[in-house]
């Protein structure tokens, strides 16, 4: 089977994609049962099971990433608008179908869920599908992306500006999320809103700009998968054991970039998420 980029379909990124989908339903669901084996089980989503959406984060910059970069490499230049409206029709029907029937139903009333969805709000203006949050999240670091393809012309000219651009909004990201922890913001807020999550997203785009424009460093990378593993097993120790959230909250982008960086396979076009698929 190949994607849509006539590559390959790699188990590999459907391993992380696996892994991502237990974190994040066993961080979710789980519950005291009583019997040792079945709460062992759930140990891992009851403890990290909130990195399950940052490694859903950067598996989607490092998917969507991939097919912007493909797209400058095979024409010179990115069509912001046209890549908004394709995201747009893959996003919005089954969204906005989900929020019709939940309307209809009388579930919930019009004024509680429409409009903060429809504007992809909803991490900053609450709704009670409070599981929507990370879809905002995309849908705010992909809009900045593309207005930023935009306004500087993004183009095979102007690719080297893009690991700048990058590293300074994981940079911007770990700031405010370290500081907003030390100063006492609400932990649900550091959680869900753009300007504290999108380092993981930028993390992942980073990925696949080293991947078409940075061939040989990539390729170096993937022959060390068991240093990487060795450390990704040591991340995972130290957030196990260490049962402080801010020291969570300020350490998950280390997952984030140290985990995928080695690992990774070649971009395909779809991605699993909690929520929808690209």
């Amino acid at each position: 089977m190949k994607n849509t980029l006539g590559q390959p379909r790699l188990i590999e990124l459907d391993f992380a994609r696996g892994v991502a989908i237990l974190l994040a339903v066993g961080w979710h669901f789980n519950v005291h049962t009583g019997y040792a084996v079945l709460d062992w089980m759930q140990a891992p989503g009851r403890t990290i099971g909130w990195a399950g959406v940052d490694l859903f984060f950067v598996l989607s910059g490092f998917l969507v990433g991939g097919l912007i970069f493909s797209e400058i490499k095979r024409t010179g230049g990115f069509a912001a608008g046209r890549f908004l409206i394709r995201r747009a029709f893959k996003i919005w029907p089954v969204l906005y179908l989900y929020i019709a029937l939940l309307v209809v139903t009388g579930r919930y009333k019009p004024m509680e869920i429409v409009p903060q969805t429809i504007l992809h709000l909803q991490n900053y203006w609450l709704t009670p599908l409070s599981h929507l949050w990370s879809l905002a999240v995309e849908e705010h670091f992909y809009l900045l992306f593309a207005l930023l393809a935009s306004a500087f012309s993004l183009g095979v000219a102007q690719i080297r500006r893009v690991p700048k651009v990058l590293a300074g909004i994981m940079v911007v990201a770990l700031v405010a999320r370290v500081s907003g922890s030390i100063l006492g913001v609400d932990p649900h807020t550091l959680q869900v809103q753009t300007q504290f999550r999108i380092d993981s997203l930028a993390c992942g785009v980073l990925l696949a700009y080293a991947k078409f424009f940075l061939p040989e460093m990539f390729s170096s990378l993937l022959k060390y998968k068991w240093l990487w593993a060795a450390v990704a097993a040591a991340s995972v120790s130290f957030l196990v054991f260490a049962h402080s959230e801010k020291v969570l909250i300020a350490t998950v982008w280390i997952l984030d970039c140290v985990h995928r960086g080695g690992s990774l396979p070649a971009p395909d076009s779809r991605r699993s998420h909690g929520h929808l698929a690209e």
